[in-house]
């Protein structure tokens, strides 16, 4: 695909991708070019998604767990996310790290009612924080980067995979694949969908056991 493109050894090549040095790998091996890599942003929103939740389940049985339950939503939808979009990772670390201690020390209150709340909260808090300095590296300016239109996330990609994948292969579907025969499947498909069946099909006829009949519709 790279080839078809027209990249050469001096194309610069971004691969986005959730961190895993498994993808990370797969795409420095594919690229001809200097490679760059970038977390997509999906993967990080989805960890402070998660924070968030926690947040919301906060109890408001009292006027003091309303004003510290929106005090942290604040932190995390205003504060946090905002610097992580813009690429403010030690910003954002040193936030998490701020909020991390009072909400240790509430979690460890046996006295306190919101204990095991503040204990969840702080557990995916500690998840985010270990996350974000894991890929630090790779974490840009994400609203600047969209400003130029630069692509920031998998997402329509991997919905695409999805659609290919679940359309055929869900487990209601109770079938049993061979990696060979799923991805010739999956090879198939991919033809049909791009509307390039009959000139696939005619490039690999000559290598065929058998002639391939086309079915009438």
């Amino acid at each position: 695909m790279l080839h078809e493109l027209g990249a050469t050894q001096a194309t610069p090549v971004t691969i986005l991708s959730d961190g895993a040095d498994g993808p990370r790998a797969v795409g420095e091996a594919a690229s001809l070019g200097p490679t760059r890599h970038v977390l997509d942003c999906f993967h990080l929103a989805m960890r402070i998604h998660h924070v968030a939740q926690a947040v919301k389940a906060w109890p408001d049985d009292t006027a003091e767990n309303r004003a510290e339950g929106a005090r942290l939503a604040d932190i995390v939808e205003a504060h946090i996310r905002w610097r992580l979009w813009h690429g403010q990772v030690q910003r954002a670390l040193d936030l998490i790290g701020e909020t991390l201690g009072p909400l240790e020390a509430m979690a460890n209150d046996v006295a306190s009612a919101t204990a095991v709340q503040a204990a969840k909260v702080a557990k995916l808090l500690r998840g985010l924080e270990t996350y974000v300095s894991g890929q630090s590296a790779i974490i840009i300016d994400y609203a600047k980067a969209r400003r130029c239109g630069e692509p920031i996330s998998t997402a329509s990609t991997e919905s695409t995979v999805q659609w290919l994948l679940h359309r055929r292969m869900s487990a209601s579907q109770q079938m049993r694949w061979s990696p060979r025969g799923a991805h010739l499947m999956l090879k198939v498909r991919t033809a049909v969908m791009n509307g390039t069946f009959n000139r696939d099909h005619a490039a690999a006829e000559w290598r065929a056991k058998r002639p391939y009949h086309r079915r009438a519709a």
